[in-house]
């Protein structure tokens, strides 16, 4: 039976993601003018497959939309650098998420794709840039608990405990009840062949 949007969006509201996905497909296999009702069908299809965790399909119905002038583009182009980030795709994430900075600079993953930049350089292996780009963001949102302790990560994984430790001991100077800093600059002095102060 052919589908239709509105019985996928009525499916999705009710919480039947495998009807809703059936509802849609079946909508998009009857070939629709590529007009907004095409554009909305492919980005709730690739919300469903990105809930899921079925990256693969999320990206490519996520990829059909953020190349076009539809509201949902400024959404469907953060998801896809999300999902291509979770499927390893670090080396279309990074693009992605740059193109998003450019085309929507005050939009609402900006940040988000910031981190999502740093993320996959880390990923990928590539210590000295995610270093740069976590340190550009906790210059401008210092007390990001979360990125600190990515750049703590990223440090250790390049062999830079010094780096580390002074960045955990700035960290508690400003929030001494830290205890996930406290463990982490333990840790890293102990690899200093320090002892940690009480």
């Amino acid at each position: 039976p052919e589908g239709t949007l509105e019985g996928g969006i009525r499916q999705f509201r009710a919480g039947a993601d495998d009807r809703a996905r059936a509802e849609l497909e079946a909508f998009l296999a009857a070939k629709p003018p590529r007009d907004g009702d095409y554009y909305r069908a492919n980005f709730l299809l690739g919300y469903l497959y990105m809930a899921g965790e079925d990256w693969q399909l999320a990206s490519l119905h996520f990829y059909r939309v953020r190349k076009t002038e539809h509201p949902l583009a400024i959404y469907a182009l953060y998801y896809e650098a999300y999902v291509d980030y979770r499927r390893g795709k670090y080396r279309a994430s990074i693009p992605e998420c740059e193109e998003y900075r450019e085309r929507f600079p005050g939009g609402p993953f900006f940040e988000d794709c910031e981190l999502l930049i740093a993320d996959s350089h880390r990923e990928a292996g590539r210590v000295s840039t995610a270093l740069k780009a976590y340190d550009t963001f906790l210059e401008r949102y210092p007390d990001d608990a979360g990125v600190m302790r990515k750049l703590v990560s990223v440090q250790r994984a390049g062999n830079a405990d010094a780096s580390a430790e002074r960045v955990l001991q700035d960290w508690l100077a400003r929030d001494p009840h830290d205890a996930v800093a406290s463990v982490m600059l333990a840790q890293v002095q102990a690899e200093l062949g320090k002892t940690a102060e009480a």
